[in-house]
């Protein structure tokens, strides 16, 4: 299960149909949910589930691929709404799905998405949490070192965080 996606392997972009297909074969149903303004995946009524808010379809495929990917690495990692407990949890939920999503399963090396990421999930811890930006940077910064992210990244994220504030 956590080998290449054949699209990575022929250096292409992410396949929507591949991924969905990954999805059955873990077992997750992807649907529309017109509850929900974000992606989100989980356990829903006792099923792995992966819900798109209603204006998904209009993203590109491999796009929408990879948003649905990295949902599928929180199912992959056990991250079922316990990614709140703590501001760490949270970050390395993140990373942690990430990881497995760009990394595993799409080829992209590390040091070519982590940096890029960083500010969002910064972002979303400082609104999570009600955390200042820079507090939440450091915090994100922390666990991001912790889990290998390189210093340059962590540089590059940190410049772009400034730049956002």
């Amino acid at each position: 299960m956590d080998e290449l996606l054949d699209s990575a392997k022929k250096g292409k972009n992410l396949d929507l149909k591949e991924v969905l297909s990954l999805a059955d074969k873990m077992g997750v149903e992807v649907r529309e949910d017109p509850t929900t303004s974000t992606f989100k995946g989980g356990i829903q009524e006792g099923r792995k589930v992966v819900l798109l808010p209603e204006d998904a379809r209009d993203e590109e495929g491999d796009i929408l691929a990879g948003l649905i990917l990295h949902e599928l690495g929180h199912i992959r990692c056990g991250h079922y709404g316990s990614t709140l407990d703590s501001p760490e949890k949270f970050v390395l939920g993140e990373l942690q799905a990430n990881h497995w999503a760009l990394t595993t399963k799409g080829g992209y090396p590390l040091e070519e998405w982590d940096w890029s990421i960083l500010p969002g999930i910064t972002e979303d811890l400082a609104e999570e949490f009600g955390l200042p930006l820079d507090e939440a940077w450091n915090i994100a910064k922390k666990v991001a070192k912790k889990v290998g992210v390189s210093s340059s990244s962590l540089q590059k994220a940190g410049e772009e965080v400034r730049n956002r504030s």
